[in-house]
């Protein structure tokens, strides 16, 4: 769960919906948040970043990487990371968890939302 106001990162307990520890501090305002198997992406809209930070950790940013012009949305799967981009360029980038690029691809509109399972990528695509 991000906090924009206080540019952090909680970290909850499901089992008993608590706060697990204190917040982690973060090097942008927080947007978006995925989970992947060695990591936690953050969405930085406002810096135009991808903030990486360990489960193991859990206490700071371990990567920032410089992606598209508002990164709004981000999912992860086994072999990429999936970056939606509100700003002059409204895509869907697909990044290496070192932030090379593998593909951007143009979806018509901002890519508010995606999700990635089963081998599939879903959009979605909010109209201008």
């Amino acid at each position: 769960m991000g906090n924009a106001g206080l540019s952090t990162l909680a970290h909850l307990d499901p089992a008993n919906a608590s706060l697990v520890e204190s917040a982690i501090a973060l090097r942008a305002v927080p947007g978006a948040v995925a989970s992947g198997s060695d990591a936690i992406w953050i969405a930085g809209r406002e810096d135009d970043v991808i903030l990486r930070v360990s489960p193991s950790t859990n206490s700071s940013v371990s990567q920032t990487i410089p992606v598209c012009d508002q990164p709004v949305s981000i999912a992860v799967d086994g072999a990429a990371l999936w970056v939606g981009c509100a700003g002059a360029e409204e895509a869907v980038w697909r990044l290496a968890d070192d932030g090379s690029v593998f593909a951007k691809i143009k979806v018509g509109g901002v890519p508010s939302d995606i999700a990635v399972g089963d081998g599939r990528v879903y959009v979605s695509v909010r109209q201008q």
